[in-house]
């Protein structure tokens, strides 16, 4: 037996048994349609209290002293390194979780670090590093890293986690708030990533410079103004909300980018 015929071979076989994981947890975690209230006040917790912290933070005393920070950009760089580390950490138990057939493991994991009805209440905040494949895995650590970076020179290491987690767990609450409209399991996605988080942080930049040209991944041979990345991509959610398109927590986009772009709106009016 060949080594490609056993590499095809192993290959099928996570598949198929990974998509039966996904299908039987996916079919057993939404029979229980109705999210309990500790996942609602968690959320709430986390957003009100980040929110808050950018409030009394944001100032021109704390704006000055970061300016005068000579380590910004390292300190920046070091947040963004540990950021994907996590994420990857957590990538590699999902994996280990799925191709051990450990039941205790992937249990704990869909109940701990992704958002569904049945989930946990930390779900909340430790969905933000759990991501579905390497391929979101990738697309968000580039992203999040890249909006990290760009707001440095503003926002010190503790005022860009509260922006983040204050837009991943409002982008979460609203994923969680309109669950009951989806009636289908199939439809109605489990919820995972940084994408709520990295929206906030997108739309906090889009808010201070509007007219930046961004380049996008998927179309690298030109640049596009923030404000129209933004606008396009929240009309985008709003109507995958309405039309019930399956397959992306559009919920959890649209509540990051109006948190993000509210707490830049903030941040421009206060220290400018």
């Amino acid at each position: 037996m060949s080594f490609r015929y056993c590499s095809l071979h192993l290959a099928k076989k996570i598949r198929r048994y990974t998509s039966t994981i996904h299908i039987l947890q996916t079919q057993r975690l939404f029979a229980q349609q109705a999210p309990s209230r500790s996942i609602y006040l968690v959320g709430a917790f986390l957003a009100a209290g980040s929110g808050c912290y950018l409030y009394n933070s944001l100032n021109r005393k704390t704006f000055d002293a970061h300016q005068a920070n000579p380590k910004r950009k390292e300190e920046a760089r070091n947040a963004a390194i540990a950021f994907v580390g996590t994420c990857l950490i957590v990538h590699v138990a999902w994996k280990f979780a799925l191709l051990s057939r450990s039941v205790r493991a992937t249990k704990f994991l869909f109940r701990n670090f992704c958002i569904h009805p049945a989930s946990n209440p930390q779900s909340m905040l430790l969905h933000q590093v759990s991501h579905r494949g390497i391929f979101h895995l990738a697309i968000n650590s580039v992203a999040t890293t890249s909006f990290i970076l760009e707001l440095s020179p503003y926002l010190n290491f503790s005022q860009t986690a509260a922006v983040f987690i204050c837009s991943a767990s409002t982008g979460a609450l609203v994923h969680v708030a309109i669950m009951k409209y989806y009636t289908k399991p199939e439809i109605n996605p489990l919820m995972f990533g940084a994408s709520g988080g990295c929206c906030g942080l997108f739309a906090f930049f889009t808010a201070l410079q509007p007219l930046s040209e961004v380049y996008l991944l998927f179309f690298p041979f030109t640049t596009f103004y923030s404000w129209t990345i933004l606008g396009s991509c929240a009309v985008l959610d709003a109507v995958s909300i309405a039309m019930k398109w399956k397959g992306v927590a559009n919920g959890a986009h649209l509540g990051g980018y109006l948190t993000g772009y509210a707490a830049g709106s903030f941040a421009l009016a206060t220290l400018f």
